[in-house]
């Protein structure tokens, strides 16, 4: 009996010894293809080159060309336009070096998620992003860039088709018919080199060819958020500005919210800020018994 009992209790520690084996080789592997996701996530934000033009430059050549492609024409509904987004490793700039710090952007449409799909430079592994968009009449064909400059295109919004979904919140409302909504950086406006959150990033509103393009946020701002008010055509944006006029945008900075004008493409007012926040919770805090009613 005791070697039968010696026996089963080492078939169940080696059992037990194997199981475990096979436990830490899945977690190894697990591990392995965990780190190696996260590489490609990381490897794919890496920073897009950039060449600098020099003012003065004869000729206006850069040390090396940049590779554009273009993605597939964004059909424009309710119009005979089409949005041919163009896409680059390198963006030129003048005199001012900077990385293009490749981030998710929102998608071509007005549902606001942040996605650039598979637009990218077809055979070329590098980072790559939207430089400009191509606007074309697709009866006469006729093309016109956005942007006399390049710039880094973070955020285009275009006018939907209805949805069959008659439910308010599938309905889409923004932007309205003959409006297209962009977010564009033009600039390291802060100097670091680096074109990426801290930067200004101006909200635009412009005619549904492209044309008459106009900024609705202040200056040294960018979009956290916004929400439009169809019946009163009013756009409410949630931004961050410059609240120290350090020209950087970080956790010093605080959010406002104001208030857009999409008929008359500007800002009307400003809805409310940190300091009139405090102000008005003031009023809702517990009241304070002073120093002479505890000396009492």
């Amino acid at each position: 009996m005791k070697k039968k009992f010696k026996l089963e209790r080492y078939n169940q520690i080696l059992w037990a010894g194997i199981g475990t084996g096979v436990v830490a080789v899945v977690v190894v592997a697990v591990l392995a293809v965990t780190v190696a996701a996260l590489y490609a996530v990381f490897k794919s934000r890496s920073g897009v080159p950039v060449a600098v033009m020099e003012e003065n430059a004869q000729g206006g050549t850069v040390p090396e060309a940049a590779h554009y492609d273009f993605c597939q024409p964004i059909v424009v509904h309710g119009s005979p336009y089409q949005l041919i987004r163009v896409v680059t490793d390198r963006l030129v700039v003048r005199n001012k070096p900077a990385v293009l710090e490749r981030k998710q952007g929102y998608d071509s449409n007005s549902s606001g998620a942040r996605s650039y799909d598979s637009c990218g430079l077809y055979g070329i592994d590098r980072p790559s992003a939207v430089a400009n968009v191509l606007v074309r009449h697709a009866d006469s064909g006729a093309m016109q860039l956005l942007l006399k400059e390049n710039a880094v295109i973070q955020a285009l919004e275009y006018p939907q088709p209805p949805s069959r979904n008659t439910e308010p919140e599938f309905v889409p409302t923004f932007p309205p018919a003959g409006v297209l909504y962009w977010e564009i950086a033009f600039e390291d406006s802060n100097g670091d080199n680096v074109i990426d959150e801290h930067d200004d990033s101006g909200a635009y509103l412009s005619d549904i060819d492209g044309r008459n393009l106009v900024r609705i946020t202040p200056k040294v701002s960018r979009v956290l958020e916004k929400t439009y008010d169809e019946a009163r055509k009013l756009l409410t944006l949630r931004i961050v500005r410059d609240s120290n006029s350090d020209g950087k945008l970080d956790e010093k900075d605080a959010p406002s919210l104001i208030e857009v004008s999409v008929v008359k493409r500007k800002m009307v007012r400003e809805v409310l800020d940190r300091a009139s926040l405090r102000e008005r919770m003031r009023a809702a805090e517990p009241r304070r018994r002073t120093s002479s009613m505890l000396d009492r």
